[in-house]
């Protein structure tokens, strides 16, 4: 098994998820998500099936789909096909990573206000 031919970002209505090897070990990734957060895919028996460790999938299989020549086109996850896309595309798909939400800076003012709306709050 060659690892090498399964990386790549692979993407479905939304969703993308970045095959790479860290450690020696294949993960995915996905944007937006902080590094240390990756899925672990464990191989299984049948050959380009893996088990996802960690994620909102845990326990789910993953098939690598391929063409005639062997090349990673796909992947299965679960029920739900991912499609291998060029890095060049995959930088303007739509994914969930650009609704993260804004850096939150918590001055002192902030604070102070938060305060006084939390006690109005719990004094009624």
């Amino acid at each position: 098994m060659d690892k090498k031919n399964y990386f790549g970002s692979y993407y479905m209505m939304g969703m993308m998820l970045n095959i790479q090897e860290m450690d020696g070990n294949l993960v995915a990734a996905m944007p937006g998500v902080p590094a240390g957060y990756e899925i672990e895919l464990s191989p299984l028996e049948t050959e380009d099936t893996f088990q996802m460790k960690g994620g909102p999938a845990d326990g789910s299989s993953v098939q690598f789909m391929k063409n005639e020549e062997g090349d990673a086109i796909g992947l299965k996850v679960g029920h739900f096909d991912f499609t291998k896309v060029s890095e060049e595309k995959s930088k303007s798909l739509p994914t969930g990573a650009a609704l993260l939400p804004p850096e939150f800076d918590l001055t002192t003012e902030k604070q102070s206000s938060f305060q006084k709306l939390l006690d109005a709050a719990l004094a009624h």
